[in-house]
């Protein structure tokens, strides 16, 4: 096998299992989760898993049938470079429709998490102008030569015209690039302003940066589409970096926008880093000593420090305890951890009550 084929094998099989590994395990850690809820960016990001998928198999495929080998070596030379051009057009397909999607699963989920009216401004700005490109770019992809056909059979008999198709590469690539590095820096802002320790805006600060290797991977693949410009390019072969690109940049995508979604995982592991509604364990022993020593019915509220007097919060985190004492009553202790979107503080409240 060549070094252009094997590299193709290896990336997508690697892609597979990563992409497979990924959404399972966002989806279990949804189903560990209290309320076992799927959300609407866990369903567009398994969207955009299929057809990343179905660009991987794309891509096997063409190996079968010269992907990566140079032109010269092929047997039968025409008909190979021909299924490699029809291939490669399918696959154009299939990557626009995967990557739109996993920008629309990180729409979906700043709609989500984050209250801020104009965060949502720019997030719609952002979602219309992906849809708009991806029918574009679908349209052209489609209709880059009458008859459609001719895009990859130039033997055919009846009149035919073609633009260049590498132009629509060059501008796919440099659409990705700006909507990528924008979805990523646009929640820091937000992040910075929340009352939570530095490691902790530091690690959830760098989950979305990551997503800028997407970016990264998508200049890769716009690079490689000038070895495609020009009657005499070798296109078996150098369609194939396009293509491993092209997969990366998918693969990248999802694997990266899924990883804010396992943090209750994570957290499990380093709480101090990634649980941004961790409990104190002083608070906790607040809460064991209360209910020991408290001896009437009522209750005693124990508030952190908090530089909002906002009565507009969002709950994080409840947890409710209830147990009876040898006398016969019931102590009822609850803990909520709740958030002010606009002052980006966080305050935790315990409420110790027992009932005779």
């Amino acid at each position: 096998m060549d070094g252009a084929m094997g590299l193709v094998v290896g990336v997508v099989f690697t892609c597979l299992v990563l992409i497979s590994i990924t959404i399972a395990v966002r989806l279990m850690v949804r189903k560990m989760m209290p309320h076992h809820r799927f959300y609407r960016d866990d369903i567009l990001v398994l969207v955009a898993s299929l057809f990343t998928l179905a660009l991987c198999m794309v891509s096997l495929e063409g190996i079968r049938h010269g992907l990566g080998q140079h032109e010269g070596k092929l047997f039968n030379k025409d008909a190979e470079v021909a299924y490699t051009i029809m291939l490669m057009w399918i696959g154009q397909l299939l990557y626009y429709f995967a990557i739109s999607f996993a920008k629309f699963s990180i729409i979906s989920s700043y709609f989500r998490i984050f209250p801020y009216k104009r965060l949502h401004q720019i997030c719609w700005g952002v979602f219309g102008i992906t849809v708009a490109f991806l029918i574009a770019s679908v349209t052209a992809t489609i209709f880059v030569c009458h008859p459609i056909q001719a895009a990859w059979d130039p033997t055919l008999r009846t009149p035919m015209s073609c633009f260049h198709f590498v132009d629509l590469l060059y501008a796919s690539a440099a659409f990705n690039v700006l909507t990528d590095v924008v979805l990523c820096i646009l929640p820091l802002p937000y992040f910075l302003r929340l009352n939570i320790p530095l490691k902790q805006k530091v690690s959830a600060s760098c989950l979305f940066i990551a997503g800028g290797l997407a970016a990264v991977a998508s200049g890769m693949r716009g690079a490689c589409a000038y070895e495609l410009a020009g009657d005499g390019a070798d296109v078996t072969f150098n369609v194939a970096e396009t293509l491993i690109w092209s997969v990366l940049e998918c693969a990248i995508s999802i694997m990266t926008i899924s990883i804010p979604a396992m943090r209750p995982l994570f957290a499990k592991f380093a709480p101090s880093i990634f649980n941004i509604a961790n409990v104190t364990e002083d608070h906790k022993k607040l809460v064991d000593r209360i209910s020991r020593h408290l001896g009437r019915s009522g209750s005693v509220i124990q508030r952190l420090p908090s530089r909002t007097n906002s009565s507009r919060r969002t709950s994080l985190q409840r947890t409710d305890s209830k147990k009876r004492t040898s006398f016969g009553t019931d102590i009822t202790d609850s803990t909520e951890v709740t958030w002010a979107p606009r002052e980006g503080t966080i305050a935790e409240e315990i409420t110790v009550e027992q009932k005779v």
